[in-house]
């Protein structure tokens, strides 16, 4: 509220000085929602940085960061709120401010502060018309006692350009993080602000799995073998996670885990490619590891018209492979051993055709056979073995 009047009798320059006034309690409350604003902005860009480098380290589920960054908002919004509507409340009254004057300048101690008064309610003290006197000698003192003086000095402009100062530095680191790491940036505030997405940290571990087999001997155990390609470091724990199941999908097993040992190579070991050193169980390079897991008793308790296979896939650090299969099969066994000797064609119609049964010989079994005379091997198997399409070399 700005005091005009046209009475002669009030000073222009205690006027002034009341102008004055306002227009400082009009900075202070202006200054005083920018130093709210500076500090919720110093607060806030650590706490952001400190929020996405927690979560690059940890890989915090998705419900974790919901919750977290809810508290985070709930409470900084609940601090920003209270502390800008109770600066934007801020409207100390002209007295008051010349009292502030006062302690700032002790000559006007016991003066300006009632001039003021007086001189913003003259109305209020014209009569009697001594009262009237005592107040227009009040706002002569206060005159006198404003010459030279500067009411600006009320305003104190260090701590809120020291928290400017802090803000500024807090939005300059982190435009600088945002600048050097773009991509790391833009997944951290995705994962952030949309925490229940499926936007991932690229993977500190790469694994591979090294079992390129299809089909597995029944009466064998398993051999599980793995190798960390990035990330490794000594000491790292990977796991093998399998289930049996059957070829009908009747999945009623659970998930089993497994700790796999590393495979050390040591020294003068010769040099393998991969498929010697899965054959031999040797390590190529640092970070291979291996499980064996013997399936017979699960496997041979199931059903024997049922063929079983295993589910399996391995873990380590924050990577996981694809899952794979591998058919449990029985192994082929030999049922029967024969041979079949024709007679040479000269002697055909005059010898008969001669078959022994090579099963259940011991020691060397004899046969005559002509000159020229052929011979078929004839070997049964419990189940037929698959046979390339132009046979097999040396058969």
């Amino acid at each position: 509220m700005m005091y005009q009047t046209t009475r002669p009798s009030r000073s222009d320059q205690v006027i002034e000085a009341i102008r004055k006034l306002e227009r400082v309690r009009w900075v202070c409350r202006w200054l005083l929602l920018t130093r709210r604003l500076a500090q919720w902005v110093s607060v806030m860009g650590p706490v952001a940085m400190l929020c996405g480098l927690v979560d690059y380290t940890l890989r915090l589920p998705g419900w974790l960061r919901l919750v977290m960054g809810a508290v985070v908002l709930l409470v900084s919004m609940a601090w920003l709120v209270i502390r800008v509507m109770s600066a934007a409340k801020f409207r100390p009254g002209v007295s008051t401010l010349a009292l502030r004057v006062e302690r700032l300048y002790p000559q006007l101690a016991g003066v300006l502060a009632s001039g003021v008064e007086f001189a913003a309610h003259e109305s209020d003290y014209t009569s009697p018309s001594t009262t009237r006197t005592l107040a227009m000698a009040s706002i002569q003192r206060a005159q006198r006692g404003l010459e030279g003086l500067s009411i600006g000095r009320l305003i104190e402009p260090r701590d809120i350009t020291r928290r400017l100062a802090v803000a500024a530095a807090v939005i300059l680191i982190c435009g600088g993080v945002v600048f050097v790491a773009p991509q790391a940036s833009a997944l951290a505030a995705k994962r952030w602000l949309d925490p229940l997405g499926d936007t991932q940290w690229p993977r500190r571990t790469h694994l591979n799995s090294l079992v390129q087999a299809g089909v597995w001997p029944s009466d064998s155990p398993l051999r599980l073998r793995a190798r960390v390609e990035r990330g490794y470091y000594e000491g790292m724990r990977t796991w093998v996670v399998y289930r049996v199941a059957d070829s009908q999908d009747n999945n009623d097993t659970v998930w089993q885990s497994l700790l796999m040992s590393e495979q050390v190579k040591h020294a003068g070991q010769p040099a393998l490619n991969e498929a010697q050193a899965f054959q031999q169980g040797a390590p190529t390079q640092p970070g291979v590891f291996e499980r064996i897991v013997d399936l017979g008793g699960q496997v041979a308790a199931r059903a024997s018209g049922s063929p079983r296979r295993i589910e399996f896939y391995f873990l380590a650090g924050d990577n996981r492979t694809d899952p794979q299969v591998l058919e449990m099969v029985e192994r082929p066994r030999v049922e029967s051993v024969g041979s079949v000797i024709n007679p040479p064609g000269y002697a055909r119609g005059l010898v008969p055709v001669q078959e022994v049964d090579l099963s259940n010989q011991r020691g060397s079994v004899g046969a005559k056979a002509l000159i020229g005379s052929t011979v078929d091997l004839r070997i049964v198997l419990s189940k037929p073995i698959p046979v390339p399409a132009g046979g097999v070399a040396g058969v």
